[in-house]
């Protein structure tokens, strides 16, 4: 019977995850509104920055409501 269900430790976090791991991590935290970064964000420069935020805003709204939002400022002026 094994004492460790990971013998070797877990898969993820990896030992030294690449930038894109990382980036990934946090445009998916954003999106889901977790709030997981790993440490960088502070060093993101200011476009990085307002990209997560818009991203965190759109996760918070919702995917869903963002779309109907946009189809609806496109389809204004139109009748059905």
């Amino acid at each position: 019977m094994p004492k460790h269900v990971f013998p070797r430790g877990p898969a993820w976090p990896a030992p030294n995850p690449t930038p894109v791991v990382l980036g990934l991590l946090i445009a998916a935290s954003a999106l889901g509104t977790v709030g997981l970064s790993m440490n960088l964000t502070p060093e993101l420069t200011t476009a990085g920055k307002l990209v997560v935020a818009a991203a965190m805003f759109a996760g918070r709204v919702g995917p869903l409501v963002l779309a109907s939002a946009l189809l609806e400022r496109e389809n204004r002026g139109q009748l059905p």
